[in-house]
């Protein structure tokens, strides 16, 4: 019986540690692109004006193929739509591109079919092709399309029905041109400038920058001329003390131009961070039955949530330059700009006290007293303290913005869209189960063993009379 109890207490423990997350949300940046400028690239295309390229795809489907792995019981069945929800920017190919080329990955094989006997015939378009008879006698009606692909829609939003990746568009949000306008010339800009000075000298041999905004865009020209495996900006030679240098430097102005003030950190992810609140609370009350939320963005999406919980920060990517050339250490390991494919994950374990697990690169980042998850109570506190508390009628005045668009039109890409069952799922039941099974077995054991030593006691008493 004790041997029992142990085999069994192992298996709930085993079954504990193996536990999968509820909900995954996942935000992240396109796959590598075409540059947007011609100012330092003399190959530019503008044909391919910021089109993703064939390295971003990559990218973007080996991330798929992960996540299939990490998540089998969310991703590891055929797609349907009542429970996997991806949007993307509305101005944005690549990140549509992006998420396409993670569902090719993830979906793989799984694609519907016809079923077995539906006429083959009917699924042929009257376009006159002997190819089309070809094609038709090599495929069967397990699959509708070769190699199981299936074909997914992407929805894209904009502000006018979401703030999920505008609440720094200074359409949107007017108050936050003039706070980028403040931070390219404040005290800790001009002192940044003088300390990546020599980075700039020898970045001016191959073109002129003499501000921040030149340095941004010679940065952003060279990295995709790099994925592109293309020439560099003016016929920059490859050297890695000059890229990592280039890397600090156009990553400090970035964040410092978008988030350098505390009141940027608080409004400019307010639509992405409440999203996140938004879905994880929906879920855990059931009203939702969604359990995978892909928001495909760009850079400045996923580092407004991430200054915002002080990930990524100007300061913090300063120190890591400083410390590098001084101590050869990163003093801060998951304090860098969102590079291309940058992802950042959100799990929600809806057990009986919720909790959830946040990432970073698919490193975990300890945002509660230092500990690897948060109850869902404590990380909804933090996330609504990263954005001041605000609603939306508060975000909008803080950003000098008028309130002509509906406030719950940011809730309808946030976790209400469905309405489901409770997520409780066999696999908790029997966990449950085993858990309660296993705490009346070692109950018993106890009260066993309590009477087995009173025996004994008796019986030595016995012997000793």
């Amino acid at each position: 019986m004790k041997t029992l109890a142990i085999f069994l207490c192992i298996i709930l423990a085993l079954a504990s540690a193996q536990q999968k997350p509820d909900l995954v949300i996942e935000m992240c940046r396109h796959g590598a692109r075409n540059a947007l400028s011609n100012q330092y690239d003399n190959y530019f295309d503008p044909t391919y004006y910021g089109d993703l390229t064939p390295a971003g795809m990559r990218q973007h489907y080996l991330l798929g193929s992960s996540l299939v792995k990490e998540y089998p019981n969310i991703l590891g069945v055929p797609y349907n739509k009542s429970f996997v929800y991806a949007v993307s920017d509305d101005d944005c190919d690549r990140c549509v591109q992006s998420a396409l080329s993670q569902f090719y990955a993830i979906y793989l094989g799984q694609g519907p079919g016809l079923g077995k006997d539906y006429p083959t015939y009917r699924a042929v378009p009257l376009y006159n092709s002997t190819w089309i008879n070809k094609t038709i006698a090599t495929m069967d009606n397990s699959q509708a399309l070769q190699y199981g692909h299936t074909a997914i829609n992407i929805p894209v939003v904009d502000g006018s029905n979401t703030l999920i990746f505008n609440s720094d568009d200074s359409a949107f949000c007017p108050n936050n041109a003039l706070w980028r306008s403040q931070n390219l010339n404040d005290a800790k800009s001009l002192a940044a400038w003088t300390l990546f000075g020599p980075t700039i000298n020898n970045l001016n041999k191959y073109g002129n920058i003499s501000t921040p905004l030149d340095l941004m865009l010679f940065g952003d020209t060279y990295f995709c001329d790099l994925y592109l495996n293309k020439s560099l900006p003016g016929g920059m030679p490859y050297n890695a003390d000059l890229q990592l240098n280039l890397t600090y430097a156009f990553s400090y102005f970035m964040a410092h131009y978008w988030e350098g003030q505390k009141i940027q950190r608080e409004t400019t992810g307010w639509g992405m961070i409440q999203g996140i609140i938004n879905y994880t609370n929906n879920f855990a009350k059931g009203h939702t039955k969604t359990n995978f939320v892909l928001y495909s963005g760009h850079d400045d999406n996923l580092h407004a949530v991430l200054s915002a919980l002080g990930i990524v920060t100007d300061d913090c990517i300063l120190a890591n330059f400083q410390s590098w050339w001084s101590l050869k250490k990163i003093l801060y390991p998951n304090c860098h700009f969102p590079y291309f494919a940058s992802t950042i994950k959100v799990e929600l374990y809806n057990t009986s006290s919720p909790y959830v697990k946040f990432y970073y690169e698919n490193e975990l980042i300890p945002l509660c007293n230092n500990q690897p998850q948060c109850s869902l109570a404590d990380f909804t506190k933090l996330l609504q303290n990263a954005i001041g508390n605000r609603n939306y009628a508060q975000w909008a005045q803080a950003c000098g913005a008028t309130t002509s668009e509906k406030a719950e039109n940011v809730n309808i890409e946030a976790g209400y869209q469905v309405q489901g069952n409770s997520n409780w799922t066999v696999e908790k039941t029997a966990i449950l189960i085993m858990a309660i099974f296993c705490v009346l077995l070692v109950g018993k054991l106890a009260v066993d063993n309590k009477k087995h030593r009173e025996e004994i006691h008796r019986i030595s008493q016995e012997k000793l009379l």
